[in-house]
């Protein structure tokens, strides 16, 4: 706003009232004025004028309402609002005006806890509804019947929302939505622009709501197609950019949740560009609220100069204004980028500052405190004279983000959140190793705990999507589905007071609703005891359940209890400035060093080597293998390991993100410049191998009681029908994986993604030939126990597991694409492509949930058109999601696929392993695909390790 349009509207703010004037011209003037302080963000400035208006009209609803309102949304002066309005409520006998109040009036009470005041409107507002309303007659009257039943099931979900009871609230908001569609078909002459208009606002922010709850819910994929809705009614009501604010800025808020960080920021900007162009100041909450997005996702970025460089100007722009102050605070934000910049102290200030608020505000031992609490042991650490105070902090906010006694919290399964975790954990695991020998690491307590770190940090990124599907695969025990739904409920609930409490705190409302928040902090005290005893109750009644979402990290001591005597264990863990190497012998020593080979250093040899890997589809023109990155590998991690890893006949290393894409077999122990691939020093010679995605589901596998495996031979699943009446497909040398994910547009005006289109998918016509041999090699009745095609749905599946079919098999395979979350609409979690049905009702995807709810007790599962190869890591995670899913339904161990295979060498690993496995009683999984591998390695056409190495064992490679 130029300072000329300002000074306009100062002075329409200065006229006073004409005397003479009649009723209507006296409501018309005040109408002006106020619509100056609207223009103006001048909430005291609109506070006089509602004061003047209602004195000059009391018996005017419209000054009496708005001010009502306005003073309740003032804060200090709420109680002096809802005197007003309650006023309204008393003195009000009009039904379409008695209605909207008690709506009004259930907005309000939610805002300030006061939830069974606000059921009590609701209540009052439905009947009113049910039998005053309905008596009015014409097209208006259908107006403000269809109107009343919006505008109440929309605030009737804020409800639900408000307690964490987010699928009732899903339930009324998309009552709501339904009733906009039938309001806006109900307009016509009779009904007003005005009114129009307004419900047509209010319709499409429903549907910005919607998208909130299903945010809250986890519903990310579905949040993301209601904003686009949103969008679309907004644009076909004729709103313009100055309607979409509200829109926009919650895109950018699911776009951080989901992690889409660019995405979140190109957003942010874009709702700044809307407000600094409807002349709005900078120092308003609107501007400052829209800044607080753009800061986020720098952090999320990690462009820590760009965030200090906003946080330095919010400072400036709120220098003078307390009220504005704690809308830029921004503390996790603006103190981790401190941190980055050098600026240590002040984000030891920062931090401390923001863990005493959280200790106060939502209790010392919650796990968002328990995230600060870290923060504040990193800036510490930067100080060599504050050494033993970082350590007891770094402990303490270790076992609060780890330990299984810790109540799982919203921001575990936050992506930024999932960063600042792993950066605590990888600056405790470098404080802890600055302070062993490796020479002493067996005697050195601290290196004890440094490897409880690493193993915690490897596996900390696969525990989301284990938690959300363990979660809902519940339901299907009765029992423990009705604890975890209740324990759910509250989790919400705490969730949504937690933020509600930081919200006043960042509003700068927090002493304007003290007691709101005094009462909401009783609260998060009281759902805290009950998620307690919920704990306590699943502990005891389903352990395995509770492990699962809860795992406990092993010491050493715990894994080297359970090897055997020629068995040996690694933990690799890459962090931004070097790699942590941990290797565990039967005796129990624990043996540690570091490397300097840094993440990104890491993430460009795995590269180079699996470009160099999946090749089989080039036959003789394949490039000759990297055995230098190989060689690398090994001397970095391995090679400091070799005396103790000697006497290994396996190895058991647990590694993940971009050391957990390839299979160790292929590093070399020597350089191999020159000479026949089958002739090199692999690996895979010397040892078996075995790769897990944690210590802890290993360690849970090692410790099942050791019962028969399913005595049956084999069940298989493969070449699943992926479009309904397919041309048949041409079998193909290399078996076909999913190797471009998909892409999201941030447009919402653009479809949603361009999915990798489940018809679309590669089919596997090359995958029946193995299955089929397997099937003879293990005489399994291929009539009953192998499903190709059409068969091979996600029904059958769930079938088989259902009559106790699947529960009886020794090998069970699924030849099929592993997805990720993302890759379809809708798709939340890890799956398997099964058959497609042709029905809507019917899902073609195995999911993680799915899986978990399996029972099975294999030997061995086969996933054998995988590829682990994915941006951040992410399919690899999913994998590892999958594999510990299937450890829960029963399996002992996967054999998955790294990269697209050639179908007759992959046919001799898996008939050659098998064959070894079924003749040898003494041969331990690991040790049978060590012998196929080095079977099809002698192969003259397949001594290029894109032919022998595409499968690794996962999890217990024992027998």
């Amino acid at each position: 706003m130029t300072p000329a349009a300002e000074a306009q509207l100062r002075d329409v703010l200065k006229q006073a009232l004409p005397a003479g004037l009649a009723d209507k011209e006296v409501g018309l003037h005040y109408q002006k004025l106020e619509e100056a302080t609207f223009k103006l963000n001048d909430r005291n400035e609109r506070e006089r004028v509602l004061r003047e208006w209602y004195r000059a009209q009391p018996n005017n609803l419209a000054p009496r309402w708005n001010l009502g309102m306005l003073l309740i949304e003032k804060g200090s002066a709420a109680p002096d609002g809802f005197g007003i309005m309650e006023g309204i409520y008393q003195d009000t006998k009009e039904p379409i005006a008695a209605m909207r109040v008690r709506i009004k009036l259930a907005e309000s009470y939610l805002e300030y806890g006061k939830y069974q005041n606000a059921q009590r409107m609701l209540g009052e507002a439905n009947a009113l509804i049910a039998e005053d309303l309905k008596r009015q007659r014409g097209p208006e009257g259908r107006y403000w019947q269809v109107r009343a039943q919006m505008e109440f099931a929309i605030t009737q979900a804020r409800y639900f929302q408000y307690q964490g009871r987010y699928s009732e609230a899903l339930k009324f908001s998309q009552q709501g939505l339904t009733k906009g569609v039938e309001l806006a078909a109900s307009h016509d002459r009779s009904v007003s622009q005005w009114l129009a208009n307004f419900s047509r606002n209010l319709h499409a922010n429903a549907a910005v709501s919607h998208a909130m709850i299903q945010m809250q819910m986890g519903a990310t994929s579905d949040a993301e197609e209601s904003l686009r809705s949103a969008l679309a009614l907004f644009t076909s009501y004729g709103f313009t950019d100055q309607h979409l604010w509200h829109l926009y800025r919650t895109t950018a808020d699911l776009y951080f949740i989901q992690g889409r960080f660019q995405d979140s920021l190109d957003t942010a900007n874009k709702v700044k560009a809307m407000v600094a162009a409807s002349g709005l100041k900078e120092n308003t909450a609107q501007s400052l609220w829209t800044v607080n997005r753009v800061v986020r996702a720098l952090a999320g970025l990690e462009r820590w100069q760009d965030l200090v460089a906003q946080t330095d100007q919010l400072d400036k722009i709120t220098a003078n204004d307390p009220a504005l102050k704690p809308i830029a605070a921004l503390t996790e934000y603006r103190a981790f980028a401190y941190l980055q910049t050098g600026r240590t102290q002040a984000a030891e200030n920062w931090y401390r500052g923001y863990l005493n608020w959280a200790v106060a505000n939502i209790g010392a031992q919650a796990y968002a405190t328990g995230l600060s609490r870290g923060m504040y042991a990193v800036a510490l650490s930067r100080n060599p004279a504050k050494s033993a105070q970082a350590k007891t902090e770094f402990e303490s906010a270790f076992k609060t983000l780890s330990d299984a006694e810790t109540l799982p919290d919203v921001n575990q399964e936050h992506p930024f959140y999932l960063k600042v975790k792993k950066k605590i954990y990888k600056e405790y695991l470098g404080f802890l190793s600055r302070t062993t020998k490796p020479s002493e690491a067996d005697k050195q307590t601290d290196a004890g705990q440094a490897f409880v770190v690493a193993n915690t940090l490897i596996s900390s990124s696969v525990q989301k999507a284990i938690g959300e599907a363990a979660a809902r695969a519940s339901i299907t025990q009765p029992a423990l589905g009705e604890i975890a739904r209740a324990d759910q409920d509250a989790k919400s609930e705490l969730a949504f007071l937690v933020q509600f409490i930081n919200n006043q705190s960042m509003s700068g409302a927090a002493a304007d609703k003290a007691q709101v928040v005094s009462d909401m902090r009783l609260r998060v005290q009281e759902l805290d005891k009950t998620r307690k005893a919920y704990k306590l109750k699943i502990e005891k009644e389903f352990p395995d359940y509770f492990q699962l979402l809860q795992p406990r990290t092993p010491t050493s001591s715990d894994i080297a209890s359970v090897l055997q005597p020629k068995e040996y264990f690694l933990a690799i863990v890459p962090t931004e400035d070097q790699t942590y190497v941990f290797g565990v012998g039967p005796d129990g020593g624990l043996h540690f060093h570091r490397s300097a080979l840094t993440q990104s250093e890491v993430a460009q040899t795995v590269k180079r080597l699996r470009a160099s890997l999946d090749v089989a589809g080039l036959g003789p023109r394949a490039p000759r293998f990297r055995y230098d990155d190989a060689y690398r590998l090994y001397q970095e991690l391995l090679a400091p390991q070799a005396s103790y890893m000697a006497g290994a006949q396996q190895l058991i290393i647990a590694a993940s993100g971009d050391l957990g894409q390839i299979p160790y077999a292929v590093l070399v122990n020597a350089p191999w410049p020159q000479g026949a691939d089958k002739d090199a020093p692999w690996l895979i010679k010397d040892h078996a191998i075995s790769q897990i995605s944690s210590a802890q589901s290993w360690l849970a596998l090692r410790k099942m009681p050791k019962t028969v495996s399913g005595q049956a031979s084999m069940i298989a699943w493969g070449d699943p029908s992926f479009a309904m009446n397919p041309a048949a497909a041409q079998k193909n040398g290399v078996r076909a994986v999913v190797s471009t994910r998909a892409v999201r547009s941030a447009d919402l005006s653009q479809p949603h993604v361009d999915p990798v289109t489940y018809a679309a998918l590669p089919p596997l016509p090359e995958t029946r030939d193995e299955v089929l041999a397997l099937a003879r090699l293990m005489k399994s009745n291929t009539a009953t126990d192998v499903l190709l095609g059409d068969k091979a749905t996600r029904v059958s599946v769930l079938q088989s597991s259902d009559s106790g079919q699947l529960k009886t098999k020794k090998v069970v395979v699924f030849a099929t694409h592993g997805l990720l979350a993302g890759d379809l609409p809708g798709l939340s979690e890890p799956a398997l492509a099964m058959a497609s049905s042709g029905s809507r009702d019917d899902s073609p995807l195995l999911t993680l949930q799915d899986v978990l709810g399996l029972r099975m007790n294999a030997d061995w599962v086969i996933l054998s058109a995988c590829n682990t190869a994915g941006a951040d890591g992410k399919n690899e995670e999913a994998l590892s999601g999958l594999a510990r899913g299937f450890f829960y339904a029963g399996a002992k161990s996967l054999l998955v696929t790294h990269w697209s295979v050639e179908s007759e060498s992959a046919m001799m690993i898996t008939t050659e392993t098998f064959k070894v496995y079924g003749a040898e009683n003494q041969s331990t999984r690991a040790q049978s695909l060590q012998r196929g591998m080095l079977k099809v390695m002698q192969d003259a056409r397949f001594g290029h390790p894109a032919y022998w190495a595409p499968y690794a064992l996962v999890g217990e490679g024992g027998r």
